[in-house]
């Protein structure tokens, strides 16, 4: 029987990182605008204005957390890209065999 195969694409995998923290800029940007919103300005002396006040701040912080979590990721993607590759030339340097020496 045969053994399964894993491979990683190591170049893919850190474009996908990069790619994910491109993401979490974007939600820090959105973030960033989210406090030039117009509404509570527009609103200034009615009631309604506490309320979307309100409704930015926590708009304003979710998308906060939700950028630093996508950034996480697009760390850790990197960061695993960045291991693979070290394990990989670790490994072919333990490669002696077949007249290969190592590197």
């Amino acid at each position: 029987m045969d053994q399964p195969v894993s491979q990683m694409n190591v170049p893919a995998l850190g474009r996908m990182g990069a790619d994910v923290r491109a993401a979490a800029d974007a939600f820090g940007r959105a973030h960033a605008d989210s406090g030039r919103l117009a509404g509570a300005a527009a609103l200034s002396g009615w009631p309604a204005a506490r309320a979307v006040t309100g409704a930015e701040q926590v708009w304003a912080g979710f998308l906060k957390q939700l950028s630093g979590q996508v950034r996480q990721l697009g760390d850790g993607l990197a960061q695993a890209a960045s291991d693979y590759q070290a394990a990989d030339e670790h490994a072919a340097d333990q490669v002696t065999g077949a007249g290969r020496l190592p590197r």
